[in-house]
């Protein structure tokens, strides 16, 4: 008998996990490289106790939240359009995206001056023009929100506006009619926001070392915008924004 050897009833399967359960019993799960399961890997207690943080959101699954925002907003009716007809929250989301491929990818437009825009108060942009479809002015609107986050407020002829669908659409994009009232009144506006900004940071700073009179009609900015165009074709390329006189 010095030959017997001892054979155990319970043999470990092969391929089967290393690890005992809670129980004290064989894990029955495969086993892989390691020969533990999936469950019970050294390091699979610590991945349990600190989880992975949850993945961000693509650029689809943040467009699909932004389009189901705008939806409820139009539907609840929680959006403001002023007595221009300027719909902001239409342009920001749906108008402007439509544009923004033609502008960066399409065109390459490239703007140079854009700092000279100032961050409030009444700016008159005057710019050259050609050709019937404004794109060149839809390319430098684009352009000076992207830039600024202010909105370009464009005069359009009394045809542009009479025609059906884009009148609608000019007016919701915040354009009004090419006439003195409207500009007026539009730097007007402006410009009572401007002060009124003034004001309230003049109140929070207390009184500084010079004088300044509210009373007085604010001033105004005049930009004199030069857009560059293709040689082949009149596509817009470059917008200039350079200081000018009132």
């Amino acid at each position: 008998m010095a030959d017997a050897r001892v054979i155990p009833i319970h043999q470990p399967d092969a391929g089967r996990c290393a690890a005992r359960t809670a129980d004290d019993r064989a894990c029955r799960n495969r086993a892989g490289e390691s020969g533990y399961c999936a469950r019970h890997e050294p390091d699979a207690g610590s991945r349990s106790r600190h989880p992975a943080k949850p993945a961000e959101p693509n650029a689809i699954q943040r467009w699909l939240e932004d389009s189901l925002a705008f939806m409820r907003r139009r539907l609840t009716g929680d959006y403001h359009i002023d007595d221009m007809g300027f719909d902001q929250d239409l342009t920001e989301r749906v108008l402007m995206p439509i544009l923004r491929p033609l502008y960066r990818s399409w065109w390459r437009v490239e703007q140079i001056g854009v700092e000279n825009i100032p961050a409030d108060g009444p700016v008159l942009l005057v710019s050259n023009h050609s050709g019937t479809l404004p794109l060149d002015a839809l390319m430098m609107k684009l352009g000076v929100l992207e830039e600024t986050g202010r909105h370009v407020r464009l005069l359009a002829a009394d045809l542009a506006l009479q025609m059906p669908v884009v009148g609608e659409l000019a007016r919701k994009s915040g354009n009004t009619l090419a006439c003195e009232e409207d500009a007026l009144r539009l730097l007007r506006r402006n410009g009572e926001r401007g002060e009124n900004e003034r004001q309230r940071q003049d109140k929070n700073c207390g009184p500084t070392g010079g004088s300044s009179d509210h009373g007085a009609p604010p001033s105004k900015t005049m930009l004199a915008v030069r857009i560059l165009k293709g040689k082949c074709f009149p596509h817009p390329h470059r917008v200039t924004c350079a200081r000018g006189s009132p």
